[in-house]
């Protein structure tokens, strides 16, 4: 997610040569937040990655969305750790009490599954199904529905912050409280169905 919310078209006077308009991001900076559907329509809290070298409390506000995880990394992107600590803090428990085998179909990059991630796997009933690469935009789930309806969310989120605040910056207690709103009120049961749907993997479409 980047903090821009994208340009529109305004309303100035016809003698002005240099219309300008102030936003409250810099267009530039990004945080990753790993989302996580199933077939059924749920959703998991987000998980947050920062770009930093360290973790404060206050990043992840104790109000914000329930069940909500944040972690860091120098890049801010995944790294296998990170994705160590979604699996076994984050998506493990949300899948205890399912019958098992279950189903993880991930679309990030092979790098990022260790043997360790594999073993961990096994070890509670989750089996890994790593898309081919090039492939998501037609097989992953997210891609092929729900991203758009989330994007087109964001950027409206970063609009309504921006009238309201007079395009106050997005430190990072406030960008917790957007994914808040955008988890409660824009990731729905329907969108996450059709996009497995559309994808052929739920109901299987060969």
């Amino acid at each position: 997610f980047n903090d821009d919310p994208g340009r529109k078209q305004v309303i100035v006077k016809r003698s002005t040569k240099y219309p300008t308009s102030s936003h409250s991001g810099t267009g530039k900076a990004h945080t990753t937040v790993l989302m996580c559907t199933s077939a059924s329509g749920e959703c998991l809290p987000p998980y947050i990655i920062h770009k930093g070298v360290h973790l404060y409390d206050t990043w992840c506000p104790k109000n914000g969305f329930p069940g909500t995880r944040c972690n860091f990394s120098s890049t801010g992107w995944v790294e296998k750790p990170i994705f160590y600590d979604w699996l076994s803090r984050h998506f493990l428990p949300s899948v205890e009490f399912i019958k098992k085998p279950v189903l993880l179909i991930y679309d990030g990059h092979y790098t990022h599954i260790s043997t360790r991630i594999i073993k961990l796997a096994m070890t509670n009933g989750v089996q890994l199904e790593c898309l081919p690469p090039h492939s998501t935009t037609i097989l992953q789930p997210l891609d092929v529905v729900t991203r758009t309806k989330v994007k087109t969310a964001w950027q409206k989120l970063l609009h309504q912050h921006k009238f309201k605040t007079n395009s106050a910056p997005i430190d990072k207690v406030k960008f917790a409280y957007l994914i808040k709103d955008l988890w409660q009120n824009n990731l729905l049961k329907s969108p996450c169905q059709g996009g497995f749907a559309k994808a052929g993997i739920y109901p299987f479409d060969p």
